[in-house]
């Protein structure tokens, strides 16, 4: 079975999406996570932290890269806050 890591690994080395939008794409499926987890919809994520329902839902299907301040917005919103890890590359 393909797992999503190595689906969007093809997709990076196929020149289909970029390395930023690969890492976008996994903060957003994360932070995604976390709202379904917590049972907090759309429009309630919307109201708590003041961006848009369809500025969500684009960026949830994968449709628009949000800005970091807005990434902060939601996850600030939700309780939780972000934790960046750098590595050395090979």
């Amino acid at each position: 079975m393909t797992t999503l890591t190595q689906i969007r690994g093809a997709l990076v080395q196929e020149g289909l999406i970029t390395p930023e939008e690969e890492y976008a794409t996994k903060l957003i499926a994360r932070i995604r996570y976390a709202r379904v987890r917590e049972g907090i919809s759309q429009s309630e994520l919307s109201r708590r932290s003041g961006v848009p329902q369809k500025t969500i839902s684009r960026m949830e299907n994968g449709l628009s890269i949000p800005s970091i301040s807005t990434l902060y917005k939601l996850v600030d919103s939700m309780g939780y806050t972000f934790k960046f890890d750098l590595e050395k590359k090979n």
